[in-house]
């Protein structure tokens, strides 16, 4: 089991001589592992209702694998793949290319293979070619979705505060 799937272990801090950027990543990568925690740590119904949230069909599955900084390559085939990138601004931006690029995190069933590329702030915008370059993470000869699903963070908190207020309503708490 990996270390950061125990909610209360975090990625390496700020240090001292650390730079802006390399902040900026730590959070980010914080930020994914205390989203994918949540999932991870909540019923299955939990991630089920976020998967049917993307109009992915999920045939009711029950199993999931959660999958944080994917560094190497899936070797799962699913039914379909999808990139999902959140940041607080839908907007794509076309930036300069860089080399090298993980997923943040995944999401992985039998039906399904989801990578998740996350951005903060908002001055933090998803890039094209990041999300393209995410697709190459996917086993060879996966189905995957051309385009990238784009949510905001917004939308993300909605989905967890009308779950909440439902579940409230059902229970009558």
């Amino acid at each position: 089991m990996s270390i950061y799937q125990n909610i209360f272990h975090y990625y390496r801090g700020q240090t001292k001589n650390s730079s802006k950027k390399t902040q900026i990543l730590q959070i980010e990568n914080n930020v994914t592992k205390a989203f994918l925690n949540v999932l991870q740590h909540s019923s299955n119904e939990l991630t089920t209702s976020f998967i049917n949230m993307l109009d992915i069909d999920t045939n009711s599955i029950n199993n999931y694998e959660y999958r944080y900084q994917v560094s190497s390559p899936l070797s799962k085939i699913t039914t379909i793949g999808v990139v999902v990138g959140i940041a607080e601004n839908k907007e794509i931006r076309k930036g300069v290319p860089k080399e090298y690029g993980i997923p943040d995190g995944a999401i992985i069933s039998n039906n399904v293979s989801i990578l998740i590329e996350n951005k903060i702030g908002y001055n933090s915008f998803l890039d094209q070619k990041q999300l393209e370059r995410h697709k190459g993470t996917f086993a060879k000869g996966q189905k995957i979705m051309e385009e990238p699903l784009i949510l905001s963070w917004q939308e993300v908190r909605c989905f967890f505060r009308c779950l909440w207020q439902t579940k409230n309503v059902v229970f009558g708490s």
